[in-house]
């Protein structure tokens, strides 16, 4: 089966380093906001030393900004600033960026810069009732239109592992939601590429209420309470051979009777490192939010989730 280019994470030649790009709150005034912001950046500098990228940490206010460089929280969390033209050693480098405007806006903005950055990491917080939907209005806008992967920090992460969970030596393994269909075939694209530099192993997860349409296509019933068809098991096991084949380690995983799939993932998602997924963006009122299962997944994950926006 052959497979899409994906994005590529290897890091360049040493003249034009892609880093990660953290697009942090500042996390306000209050503790668990603080608390918050530290570990959004954490999990930026676990993926820079693992990808041997630097890492930017940019924040985004809508106010006047020397007050807010002068803040004492902002004190506390200041690191040695890396001039531009700094050539240390990739995942070495930490810098910071304040910048003024609308943060989406100048999140994408940075998110296209050249050269690009490898990934881009977020921070969201809980919501509930219908601002749940919505997810945050930052992290919203960025996972949908950004055309860099985002790794996103959800409320339900409540502290970083003690060491680098990213590193080879780690043996990271990450959970990646397929839908079998064409939607997957660009997700697993990524998370070959992502398995390949960070040394990982992946399981190729799959719910049998993902999508009828699937089905419908290549003749195989949808059934509810039944195991799933050998033609949909075939399937499923046909989507590891490029990750066998790149001498990445691949398992497959069925769950067949969980209907809510985002509670389907996040169950099995406790034994990953990390969880790799796609999303699309919608039409009509909810046109500015990600996909409803992306976006359950997100706020209810115990690890980081990596999202793709699915291009047609």
């Amino acid at each position: 089966m052959a497979v899409p280019k994906a994005p590529k994470l290897r890091p360049l030649p040493s003249q034009a380093i892609r880093p990660i790009l953290v697009a942090d709150d500042l996390g306000g005034s209050t503790p668990s906001g603080q608390q918050r912001s530290r570990l959004v950046e954490i999990y930026g500098e676990y993926l820079g030393a693992a990808l041997q990228a630097p890492v930017l940490a940019v924040h985004v206010e809508r106010s006047a900004l020397p007050s807010l460089a002068s803040s004492a929280f902002f004190r506390s969390k200041s690191r040695p600033v890396m001039p531009e033209t700094s050539r240390d050693g990739p995942g070495e480098s930490f810098r910071r960026r304040i910048v003024g405007g609308i943060p989406s806006q100048e999140i994408l903005k940075l998110s296209r810069m050249r050269p690009p950055p490898l990934v881009i990491v977020m921070g969201t917080r809980a919501r509930a009732g219908l601002k749940r939907l919505l997810l945050g209005g930052v992290a919203e806008k960025v996972i949908q239109s950004s055309r860099r992967p985002v790794m996103t920090v959800g409320p339900a992460l409540l502290g970083p592992p003690p060491r680098n969970p990213f590193l080879p030596e780690a043996r990271a393994e990450l959970l990646v939601a397929t839908d079998l269909g064409s939607a997957g075939t660009q997700v697993e694209a990524f998370a070959l590429t992502l398995a390949m530099t960070l040394g990982a192993g992946v399981t190729l997860f799959h719910s049998p209420f993902n999508d009828e349409k699937l089905y419908a296509k290549i003749g195989a019933p949808l059934t509810r309470t039944g195991p799933l068809s050998g033609r949909i098991r075939a399937l499923l096991e046909k989507r590891r051979e490029p990750f066998l084949r790149a001498g990445v380690r691949c398992d497959a995983a069925l769950d067949e009777e969980t209907v809510f799939i985002p509670q389907a993932i996040n169950r099995a998602a406790s034994r990953f490192t990390a969880v790799v997924l796609g999303t699309h963006s919608r039409s009509s009122f909810a046109k500015a939010l990600i996909g409803s299962t992306a976006r359950e997944v997100i706020l209810d994950s115990p690890v980081p989730v990596f999202t793709l926006s699915l291009r047609k």
